[in-house]
């Protein structure tokens, strides 16, 4: 009786062990694509140093002196509600 008492222990602990190495396995894969990723955002130039000295992804840039083109056409300009409209 103690024997089988002793396996079924050792069964609870192989089962745990288990989980906690796909546990590990699982977060070592996780890491690896994210330094996968972050590698690929600094060397495609997308990366830059933040005020806290981490990287960060970089924003927006905002252009100066950028041209607009006006969403009405010419005709529908003098009628405000016709410009308004999409076009059919």
């Amino acid at each position: 009786m103690n024997f089988e008492r002793k396996k079924d222990e050792i069964r609870i602990q192989e089962v745990n062990l288990d989980r906690e190495r796909e546990s590990i396995e699982s977060r070592l894969r996780l890491h690896e694509q994210y330094d996968s990723q972050i590698n690929l955002l600094r060397s495609a130039g997308l990366l830059e140093r933040l005020s806290s000295g981490r990287e960060g992804i970089k924003g927006p840039q905002k252009e100066r002196n950028t041209h607009i083109p006006p969403t009405q056409t010419s005709r529908n300009a003098s009628s405000p509600t016709r410009g308004t409209s999409p076009p059919r």
